[in-house]
């Protein structure tokens, strides 16, 4: 009998505002199907990432069975420049790496030096021919940001393997869920409602063909809401987001100690969790509006809610409702063989991004 040692992927890390997001796979052998074998969300300590931060990251992970020292990070989209862009057509034979590159360094006022640049095809957009140009996506950072971090992490021993798009580990993340559930929407968008931002990136075959953050429409942007237009503490705002969520919510029960989550002042909170949403909703469906446009053949089937948000209880409902498009929580579909305790409960939509990054290969397939 021969005994296959189980393949390890990367680390995924997920590092955000407010949380930290980990998941490692494994799988027997090079073809096996990938099973979460560790995972974790924990919330930060210091706002910086500081070495010390960085070192108790490290500590966390391997006191949580994490194994290795390989990390794949998304990068943090501030630090990010993202564009569509058009340049000649491949066939002409032009340089289009260095075409990319000195586009993205100008649109981020950087020295062509200065960055990293990623960039990858996607379809002509309609009134246009796609053999006159290539459409592309690109994306962009400081080389100086990179190597710092790159530094950073390697003082505790770690090694960072790729610093990924948050939207490529998105995507990843969302054509292994779609492909696990034999569902494979010509058009689909992922919504990832994190702390400090919200981000919706539209996947045509798993590949990412737009994206746009609303830095004024993070959960941090509700919370704070809450205590300052409400007069809530930061733990009783975060009971409103986390346990009561929008209105007519099913099955939510309260943590506070004899508090009534439906009483005046819950629903006035709930009502605020309400509001919030529906602003999300008006730039979902202002984005699906330019997508239809822009690519009127393939309309956007399905919104895959992701981030620690998604979490909010009756959020994907709320969404669903006000954009008529079909919302769920992003899944880890597709990660567990039957049979198997799934170390983190597979709707687990915050785990969403580090479980991409985990997926990671350098030929951007699973």
């Amino acid at each position: 009998m021969t005994l296959r040692t189980p393949r390890s992927s990367p680390i995924g890390l997920d590092i955000g505002e407010r949380w930290v997001k980990a998941i490692q796979l494994e799988r027997a052998g090079a073809t096996g199907p990938w099973r979460i074998a560790a995972s974790a969300r924990f919330r930060r300590r210091e706002a910086e990432l500081t070495d010390a931060e960085v070192a108790r990251i490290e500590e966390v992970l391997h006191r949580l069975g994490f194994t290795g020292r390989r990390i794949v990070m998304a990068a943090r989209p501030r630090s990010l420049t993202s564009a569509t862009i058009t340049m000649p057509p491949a066939s002409s034979g032009a340089p289009l790496d260095q075409i990319a590159r000195a586009e993205l360094a100008r649109i981020a006022r950087r020295d062509v030096s200065a960055v990293e640049v990623g960039w990858w095809p996607v379809p002509a957009p309609a009134g246009s021919r796609q053999h006159e140009s290539t459409h592309a996506m690109a994306a962009a950072c400081a080389r100086a940001g990179v190597e710092e971090i790159v530094a950073q992490f390697e003082a505790p021993g770690l090694e960072i393997e790729a610093l990924d798009a948050p939207a490529w580990a998105l995507a990843r993340a969302a054509r292994h869920m779609l492909r696990a559930e034999g569902a494979r929407p010509e058009m689909c968008a992922v919504l990832d409602l994190g702390h400090s931002l919200a981000t919706l990136v539209a996947l045509r075959d798993g590949v990412p063909v737009y994206e746009r953050s609303l830095e004024d429409l993070g959960v941090g942007t509700l919370e704070e809401d809450l205590r300052k237009k409400h007069g809530v503490s930061e733990e009783v705002a975060a009971h409103v987001i986390e346990r009561i969520g929008a209105p007519r919510a099913p099955g939510v029960t309260s943590l506070i100690k004899g508090a009534d989550p439906w009483s005046s002042e819950a629903d006035e909170g709930s009502r605020a969790v309400g509001d919030y949403l529906a602003r999300v909703a008006r730039e979902i469906a202002a984005s699906i509006t330019y997508l239809t446009h822009r690519y009127p053949a393939w309309p956007v089937e399905a919104v895959l809610c992701a981030g620690g948000g998604a979490l909010i209880p009756g959020a994907c409902e709320w969404l669903g409702q006000q954009t008529g498009l079909s919302t769920r929580p992003a899944a880890l579909a597709g990660l567990f063989r039957p049979g198997d305790e799934p170390e983190c409960p597979p709707g687990d939509a915050a785990l969403f991004q580090a479980a991409g990054l985990a997926l990671y290969t350098p030929e951007g397939a699973e």
